[in-house]
């Protein structure tokens, strides 16, 4: 069974959010510079969600290429977009941080 078009879309525009989240992240020493943020975790938290998003990016493309052969439609789509996952903890690390920081790196929290 080959790969469906739509899921190999699903592909080119989490790579593009990778790319955007791998930015994010060199650029995250920018926000360790504020006092205290390194013992802030919410701030840590925010600086790895990239990281995580990134990983489960990779495991998404390399679990929907090995079960591209043998697999169902169905399960080629749960790997192409389970990079959603991802996302939800950049956005659930941005949301803890505004909530609970007020969006500050250096909360004492």
């Amino acid at each position: 069974m080959s790969r469906p078009r739509d899921v190999i879309r699903i592909h080119i525009i989490f790579g593009v959010v990778a790319f955007v989240a791998a930015l994010f992240l060199l650029s995250s020493l920018l926000f360790l510079d504020a006092p205290h943020a390194l013992e802030n975790r919410l701030t840590r938290n925010y600086i790895a969600s990239f990281g995580v998003y990134i990983a489960v990016y990779v495991v998404s493309l390399v679990m929907t290429s090995s079960a591209s052969a043998d697999a169902s439609e169905r399960s080629q789509y749960f790997w192409a977009l389970s990079p959603i996952a991802g996302l939800l903890w950049i956005a659930l690390a941005i949301g803890l941080l505004q909530l609970f920081c007020g969006g500050s790196f250096s909360c004492h929290r």
